[in-house]
């Protein structure tokens, strides 16, 4: 049996869910051990805000990028190529190249998708259809919850898999939360409008106007939501001493300040899967997040959290009150969430999931 192996990969920086995904896989021991691997690791952007942008640099990568594919698809003839392409915008004309580089070599794909989108975007454009028709059609595809295989029409129902994200296990123990006289939101993301923020301060104007003693803690490296404007709108709107912003943390930082919350906030308006939802969770707290991607997978309604449509300020602060005023329910759903990462979202759960789809397509293409 042919194992060979071509992986091509998005590697940090910068570091983003879909990036660190994909070092996981990158770097996989089982997989190390089970397949012959040929790896092209590739990074265009230098920090969050860069991407999407054009600078000549990144023309220089593609190009390099481009031979090594060729030129390894060439001399190694690999049984498949695992490819985690970007799925919108003029980055999916890029990655639509290597595709269709590795077809004329009659090699198929095993196309790992970290976003979502498309089947609206090709419902807008007809010329959009057809190139994501062209890249995704009669390809292997990985999506990230059972929601998402409607928004890949274009490939054949057993050609379509699922594969749930997951991280390392780093908290041996349910954590054991300071007993603060306020309850402790958490807020963890790069400091993105897209992330909902303004959405999460205008529910704490609310719950700070109907008198409830709690405070949010806002992590996260500046994107298009700079620290000073985030204290702006906190001085300006008199939350001075309830939202304290404490700028990007990393490792032991971070983890401090899952032990010091007693729940996550994740407001975001769109979201293919939410990595550090499964953080929170490793660290026992509930989740208040919105109703995007694979979010409503992970957050059963009143288990281990609550969903929310996005932009709905109302009822995000409503499910924050609730949490607010009934601690011990809080704390089950906590202790639920940790339960439901430790059974489901781990990374070895991940590596596991990966080979067993390798060994599939492998399988499938021999059969063909």
């Amino acid at each position: 049996m042919n194992k060979k192996i071509l992986m091509v990969v998005k590697l940090p920086p910068p570091l983003t869910g879909a990036t660190l995904m994909n070092t996981f896989v990158f770097n996989s021991i089982l997989l190390d051990n089970t397949y012959k691997l040929k790896k092209i690791g590739v990074s265009y952007a230098r920090s969050v805000n860069d991407l999407g942008s054009f600078r000549i640099s990144k023309g220089l990568i593609f190009i390099k990028t481009f031979f090594s594919l060729l030129f390894k698809i060439i001399s190694d003839r690999p049984k498949f190529i695992y490819f985690q392409p970007s799925i919108i915008g003029l980055t999916y004309y890029r990655d639509l190249i290597y595709i269709l580089v590795g077809r004329s070599f009659g090699i198929k794909f095993l196309l790992h998708l970290h976003g979502k989108g498309i089947a609206q975007i090709a419902e807008k454009s007809k010329f959009s259809y057809f190139l994501y028709k062209l890249g995704l059609s009669k390809q292997f595809v990985i999506v990230l919850s059972k929601s998402q295989k409607s928004d890949i029409a274009f490939a054949k129902p057993k050609q379509i898999f699922v594969v749930p994200n997951g991280i390392p296990i780093i908290v041996n123990k349910n954590p054991i939360h300071k007993n603060e006289t306020a309850f402790v939101f958490l807020f963890l993301s790069n400091l993105l409008k897209s992330k909902g923020i303004y959405d999460l301060l205008e529910a704490a104007i609310k719950l700070k106007t109907a008198n409830q003693n709690f405070i949010v803690n806002v992590v996260g490296s500046e994107g298009d939501v700079t620290i000073k404007e985030l204290n702006t709108y906190i001085q300006n709107n008199k939350l001075n001493d309830t939202v304290f912003v404490h700028g990007a943390k990393y490792n032991d930082e971070k983890n401090e300040y899952f032990n010091r919350a007693h729940a996550f906030i994740f407001p975001t308006k769109n979201e293919a899967f939410g990595l550090v939802v499964l953080e929170a969770m490793q660290f026992s707290l509930p989740v208040i997040a919105t109703s995007e991607g694979a979010i409503p997978d992970i957050v059963k309604d009143g288990k281990n959290g609550f969903t929310y449509n996005k932009g709905d300020v109302a009822m995000l602060a409503d499910k924050m009150e609730f949490l607010i005023n009934n601690r011990e329910a809080a704390k089950l759903m906590g202790v639920n969430g940790r339960e439901i990462f430790l059974n489901t979202y781990t990374n070895e759960h991940f590596e596991k999931n990966i080979k067993n789809v390798f060994d599939e397509v492998i399988n499938k293409i021999e059969n063909e």
